[in-house]
């Protein structure tokens, strides 16, 4: 996180940083704040995603243009 952060000038649209740690140190993420990077754990990511209220799955209609589709596999 610390060296992606060092090169943000090289990467204007990063936005969001996830670390596999359990803890963020607080200078680590008051350096992330003056970049304009949210600096978050993936334990807290977790918990966003689950927090979000459910929306139902809609297919795909013959029209449409394109279908975006996620496996992890």
């Amino acid at each position: 996180a610390h060296g992606l952060i060092k090169q943000h000038a090289n990467c204007p649209c990063l936005r969001y940083l996830v670390v596999m740690e359990d803890t963020i140190a607080p200078e680590e993420n008051a350096n992330a704040e003056t970049h304009g990077v949210k600096l978050m754990t993936f334990a807290e990511l977790e918990k966003l995603g689950h927090d979000q209220p459910r929306i139902e799955l809609q297919p795909p209609k013959p029209d449409d243009l394109a279908t975006i589709c996620y496996t992890s596999g």
